[in-house]
C-alpha cells in the first residue's frame, strides 16, 4: 500500500507583514533543517529569496538574507519566498507572501506523508500568521458607501464650476419643449424633500466617474498583503494614507453632515 501524502494550506490576507514576521516564519523553517535527517542518502532543498520594488534579487539557503545588515533590509520588498524540502521524510514546506498579489497567491502549504508533522507544523504557521497585525479593511468593507459619497462631493465642484462658468461667460441653456421628464421632474421639485433629492441625484450622475477612480485609487493604499520592509520613506501606502485620512476628516465628514442636515431640513418642511 503506497503512502499518503497530506497538503495543508494557509491562506494570507489582509495582514500587514513585517520583518519581525518573516523573521518568525523564517525560524520556523531553519528549525526544520536543523532537525532533519543529516544521512548521505538524504537530501534537502532549503531556499530564502526576495524581491524588490527596484528589480533586485536575492537569495540564500540560510535566513541571514532578512538581518539587520541584509541589503533586502535597505530596500522595499515586493517578494518573498521560502522554500523546504527533505527526501527521506518527504516533507514540503512552500511560503509565498506577495505585495498586494503581485505573483499569485499569499499562502503558507505543508505537505508531507506524515500526519502528526503537517498538523503540528501548520499549526505553528497559524500562530505566527494570527499574530501578524491586520490591514484596515474600512474603505473595502464600505467602498460602495464611499463611492457614493464621493460622487455626490465631487458632482456639487462639478456643476458648482459648471454654472459658474456659464454665469461669467453669460451663456444660457437653450430652452427645450418640455416634454413628460420635465414635468415629471418640476413636478418631483414642488416638494422640499424631492427638490434635495433631484439635487443630490444629478450630483451623483455629474461625480460618479471621477468618484469611481478616486475610490479606486484609495482602496490601492490599503492592499490585501502589505509588506513593510525597507526605509520607512519608501513605504508609498503608508505615508498616503496620512493624507487619505486627512483629506477624509476635513472633506468627506462635513459633506455627510451637510448632506444629513438637508435631509432633516426636506423632511421639516414637508411635516
Amino acid at each position: 500500500m503506497s503512502e499518503i501524502k497530506e497538503s495543508r494550506v494557509i491562506s494570507i490576507k489582509d495582514k500587514i507583514v513585517s520583518l519581525k514576521d518573516v523573521r518568525a516564519i523564517a525560524a520556523l523553517i531553519a528549525s526544520e533543517v536543523a532537525a532533519a535527517d543529516k544521512d548521505d542518502k538524504n537530501w534537502l532543498e532549503v531556499k530564502y529569496a526576495a524581491e524588490t520594488f527596484d528589480g533586485s534579487e536575492f537569495q540564500s539557503a540560510d535566513p541571514s538574507i532578512f538581518s539587520d545588515d541584509s541589503s533586502v533590509n535597505r530596500r522595499r520588498v515586493k517578494q518573498i519566498e521560502m522554500s523546504y524540502m527533505e527526501k527521506n521524510g518527504n516533507k514540503r514546506i512552500s511560503v509565498s507572501i506577495s505585495h498586494d498579489g503581485y505573483w499569485g497567491r499569499n499562502s503558507i502549504k505543508v505537505s508531507g506523508t506524515d500526519s502528526k508533522w503537517v498538523n503540528g507544523t501548520i499549526s505553528q504557521f497559524e500562530q505566527i500568521i494570527t499574530a501578524i497585525p491586520p490591514q484596515n479593511t474600512f474603505f473595502k468593507r464600505w467602498n460602495g458607501f464611499l463611492l457614493v459619497i464621493a460622487s455626490l462631493g465631487i458632482g456639487a465642484i462639478i456643476l458648482w464650476l459648471l454654472s459658474k462658468v456659464l454665469l461669467s461667460a453669460q451663456i444660457h441653456p437653450p430652452q427645450e419643449p418640455e416634454g413628460i421628464a420635465s414635468q415629471v421632474f418640476r413636478y418631483i421639485a414642488s416638494f422640499p424633500i424631492g427638490n434635495y433629492a433631484l439635487k443630490y441625484f444629478f450630483y451623483y450622475l455629474a461625480g460618479w466617474g471621477p468618484g469611481y477612480e478616486l475610490i479606486r485609487k484609495l482602496l490601492s493604499l490599503w492592499p490585501s498583503v502589505e509588506i513593510q520592509i525597507g526605509p520607512e520613506h519608501e513605504q508609498v501606502e503608508k505615508q498616503r494614507r496620512i493624507w487619505v485620512i486627512n483629506v477624509f476628516v476635513l472633506g468627506v465628514l462635513p459633506l455627510c453632515v451637510a448632506i444629513l442636515y438637508d435631509i432633516v431640513k426636506a423632511i421639516g418642511a414637508s411635516s
